[in-house]
């Protein structure tokens, strides 16, 4: 029995219209179906692939626990660059020690860590 992939992960904003807002504006998702649940909410996507399950619900205080930050790999860090930029979004970078590849990271509304990272050249896996 084995792991074979990571489904989504599920965030509940404080601020539903906003957090929708950034996700696909400025890390480019997009916002796809969703299932009618008792709760309303949104689903984003990479491709067909639901990634993003944003629940509207009160976790006034919850903060983020153990969660560090998550990731997202992309083919335009330079157009990563200039949405954030042109959005006012502060963010810092670095390239990975060991590997040719160049990382941003940025907060979400909430203060979640996103991180995008952009391969700049063969990677091994």
């Amino acid at each position: 029995m084995a792991v074979l992939a990571l489904e989504h992960y599920n965030i509940s904003p404080s601020d539903v219209e906003k957090t929708v807002d950034f996700y696909v504006n400025v890390v480019g998702l997009t916002q796809g179906f969703r299932p009618d649940f008792d709760l309303p909410g949104v689903w984003l996507y990479i491709d067909n692939i639901p990634v993003i399950h944003i629940t509207e619900r009160d976790c006034e205080g919850a903060g983020t626990g153990r969660i560090d930050h998550v990731a997202f790999r992309v083919n335009d860090m330079d157009g990563h660059i200039a949405r954030l930029n042109e959005r006012g979004i502060p963010f810092h970078g670095q390239t990975v020690p060991g590997r040719p590849m160049s990382q941003i990271f940025f907060d979400d509304p909430d203060g979640i860590t996103i991180e995008l990272n952009h391969a700049d050249g063969p990677l091994p896996y």
